[in-house]
């Protein structure tokens, strides 16, 4: 089974799952390239525009239950918050008792400043080759 890239919610632009033409899957797709990004299944905890906190933890037990035994990418605060992962640093991983293994990246919103840096768009493109390589 393919990785999974795990976001929030559509962009405005688009209801599909991290959308490579626009929003936040148009920045991971630049910052890992095309056969990367296209090694991964493409995901988002909820299917509304808004990010609704409260919806997104009464999902949290089906989500990771779909998600049992998959490696699953992380993507922001929001989502390892709303799935209940234990603490883990950014681009670090954890394991649940389904299976799972998680791995924890900053979200690639253009208001999130951490993508700014070189260092940390080569973590991702290395981490997001090595789990697409697995």
């Amino acid at each position: 089974m393919r990785p999974i890239l795990l976001g929030m919610n559509p962009n405005d632009a688009s209801y599909e799952d991290l959308d490579p033409r626009a929003g936040s899957g148009k920045r991971i797709l630049e910052m890992v390239g095309d056969v990367t990004f296209s090694a991964f299944e493409r995901r988002n905890v909820l299917r509304s525009k808004l990010w609704r906190t409260i919806e997104a933890r009464t999902k949290r037990s089906r989500i990771r239950d779909d998600l049992a035994g998959r490696t699953v990418v992380a993507f922001g605060n929001e989502v390892w918050q709303a799935l209940a992962l234990p603490r883990a640093p950014w681009f670090g991983s954890t394991m649940t008792k389904e299976g799972s293994k998680y791995w924890r990246v900053p979200h690639p919103s253009g208001r999130n400043l951490m993508y700014n840096k070189a260092k940390n768009r080569d973590m991702l493109r290395e981490l997001l080759y090595r789990v697409a390589n697995e």
